[in-house]
């Protein structure tokens, strides 16, 4: 006789249920993002009249928002990475040393920015 060991399960799945707060963290690679600033700045200017600490919620919520509208990090790395092998896999007399220098470049200050 063939006996499993499955076992039943029971899952509740509850809609109502508050959700847990997300920590915001700031990354340091927004600072390299020529946009970053004029959101800080709307943000920080449209709640004015409000508390620090609501200014401070506000616009975590903002950069949330404007974070979602860039590619990752990861992404970045990985486009930039992609470029560089393209370029090493031409012939010598083909690459563009210069592009390869700021490909490079590009790649080290995101990096490091991380």
């Amino acid at each position: 006789m063939l006996r499993g060991d499955h076992a039943p399960i029971l899952t509740i799945l509850d809609s109502n249920h508050p959700r847990t707060n997300v920590v915001f963290r700031f990354e340091n690679w927004w600072l390299m993002e020529q946009d970053y600033v004029d959101v800080a700045k709307t943000s920080w200017l449209k709640s004015s009249n409000r508390t620090f600490h609501q200014k401070t919620k506000y616009l975590a919520a903002d950069v949330k928002k404007w974070r979602k509208t860039k590619p990752s990090i990861f992404k970045q790395l990985g486009d930039i990475e992609s470029l560089h092998l393209q370029q090493q896999a031409k012939p010598p007399h083909q690459q563009d040393f210069d592009i390869q220098k700021h490909l490079a470049t590009q790649h080290m200050e995101l990096h490091y920015a991380w």
